[in-house]
This record gives C-alpha cells, structure tokens and sequence, in this order.
C-alpha cells in the first residue's frame, strides 16, 4: 500500500499524515477506555520513589507523554525517515517518500493499539516488560513493513529496518531523557526533591510499597500528624493499606486533632 501510495496511486488511499492523526486518536481513545494510565501509574509507583516531590514529578511526566501521544509520535517519525535515507539510500527513494513510510507505519501501529493496549493490561506492572513489548512489536511491523516496500534481499532489508526504528527510538528517548534531566536539575533539585517520605504522605499519595517499606523500617503506625495512618487510610478508602496498619498494630481507637476515630 505505502509503495503504491509513493508511486502516484493516491485517490484510493488516506493521505499518510491524516492518516497518523486518526491511528493515534484511535489510541489514545483505547488507552482511555481501558484506562491504560492506571497501568502506567502503577508502574511508576513500582519503582518506589525516594521522595514525593519525584513521585509528583513522574506522575506528571507520565500524564504529559500521554496527553501528547501525536508529538512523542512525531518525535520518532523524523530520525527514522532520516535513518531509513540513510540505510536504504540506494532503494531510490527521496526523503519526502522516506517520510510516507515513516508515516504510514507509525499510523498503523497506532491503530495497532486497539489489540496491544489490551494485551499490555494482562502483563505485570514492569517498566521493563511494557517498554520490551512495546518496542519489539514496533520493530516487527516496521521490518514487515519494510520488506514489502523496499527492494533487495529480505534478511538485510529486516536487519536495516530493525537498526533504523531502535536507533530512532533510541535518540527519541535519549532527548527526553535529557530534557527530564535538565528539569530535575533545574527545577526539582532547587525545590528539594531530598524531602522524605512520611507514612501519612505516602498513604495520601497511595503507594503501598512505600507505605511497607516505612513500616518495615521501624516507623510507628500510630505516629500523628493532624491524623494518624489509619485515618489516612480510611478517609482515601484503601482497603489494602488499612488492613496493612492493622496487622503492623494501627490502633484503631487512636483520635486524631479534632477528636475523630479512624474507621467512623
């Protein structure tokens, strides 16, 4: 299709940047309606952030990179058209039919969404195994995509086509990388991203794992601030983390500053 596209036969097909715009409004509807964002969250909360000003500062990188799906899209879209020049400079091609490619293939990986988001929602809240997954999918397409649009010999079209989409996402991600680094840096060190985690803050937060950690390190379940861990617990409604207090010794029974008891 892409091939007959570039070659002049353009009524019969959608015009490759529109195209990319509804394969990603098709995603970002999908991520919405299996709320793929909880997922994600949860896999930040994973790695158990040192302090709540990073936690914060994940959660909003988090909801920034999926409420700009089409710009991070787009950030892969160039060095890959370029890369693909670069590695099948002798296909014939110019730049601009490089672009089409690009084009078409990230749009149909985006509409690939429709079945990989609810796969992705069966796999284990690991940073790891999303991002494997992920991109392994996206090479794959992109060689099978490749291996129908470009001459020469299938393995070396495949090997070309893989080393052009991980070196793009690769420089994709290592910008964004640097831009998160110059943030932190900048904004976040300044602002005191060493302030540690209470066990009030990180039940208002809800994050179990810091919650356990606090816990296991020897900090009192009953410690008030304006209330204690249960009263936390109880008015966010997690069930999991009051049932934790209880079994560390939470009294139940313990007021906090204006008189009330935990589970009333």
């Amino acid at each position: 299709m892409i091939r007959r596209y570039v070659e002049g036969q353009r009524t019969i097909y959608a015009n490759p940047f529109g195209y990319l715009l509804v394969g990603t409004a098709v995603g970002i509807a999908v991520q919405t309606v299996f709320n793929f964002q909880e997922k994600i969250t949860a896999t930040t909360q994973m790695a158990t952030p040192s302090s709540p000003t990073q936690l914060d500062f994940a959660n909003r990188f988090n909801d920034l990179i999926s409420q700009n799906v089409l710009y991070v899209t787009i950030g892969v879209l160039v060095p890959l058209a370029l890369l693909l020049r670069l590695l099948f400079r002798r296909s014939g091609y110019n730049v601009a039919e490089f672009l089409v490619f690009a084009l078409y293939t990230l749009g149909h990986l985006a509409l690939l969404s429709v079945v990989l988001i609810p796969l992705s929602m069966l796999l284990p809240a690991s940073p790891v195994i999303l991002v494997s997954v992920n991109l392994m999918v996206a090479v794959t397409y992109t060689v099978y995509a490749a291996h129908g649009f470009f001459p020469g010999g299938a393995v070396f079209t495949a090997l070309k086509a893989a080393v052009a989409f991980i070196v793009a996402y690769g420089a994709f991600m290592a910008t964004i990388t640097a831009a998160v680094l110059a943030y932190v840096m900048v904004v976040l060190a300044p602002a005191g991203t060493s302030r540690p985690w209470d066990l009030v803050t990180a039940i208002d937060y809800d994050v179990p794992g810091v919650v356990e950690q606090l816990l296991d390190e020897g900090v009192d379940p009953n410690s008030t601030l304006e209330r204690t861990a249960l009263h936390a617990a109880a008015e966010n409604g997690n069930r999991e983390i009051v049932e934790l207090l209880l079994g560390r010794g939470a009294d139940v029974n313990r007021q906090d500053a204006v008189g009330r008891l935990p589970l009333n």
